[in-house]
């Protein structure tokens, strides 16, 4: 289970991401409106947004990591085998 801390780090980490990721798709138009057509834009547009799909596949499996019961329990609780101590 990640701590508040963790939590807040995460997300803070996601946004700077968020943020990095616009300024780069941004960039990548606006370099391509003013070169004009010198390489294949499917090309360009393929190396800007293939890094932006790797970070958030790579967000989700962190956020996975950090909460686990939380994704992935299957709602019953162990029976206990006899009485506490």
């Amino acid at each position: 289970m990640a701590t508040p801390l963790a939590d807040t780090l995460f997300w803070i980490a996601a946004l700077a991401i968020l943020v990095a990721q616009a300024v780069i798709l941004r960039s990548t138009k606006r370099g391509m409106d003013v070169a004009g057509p010198v390489r294949s834009p499917v090309l360009e547009w393929i190396f800007a947004v293939g890094p932006a799909l790797g970070l958030i596949v790579l967000l989700y499996f962190t956020r996975l990591a950090m909460h686990p019961a939380n994704l992935h329990g299957s709602g019953v609780v162990p029976t206990t085998l006899g009485p506490r101590a």
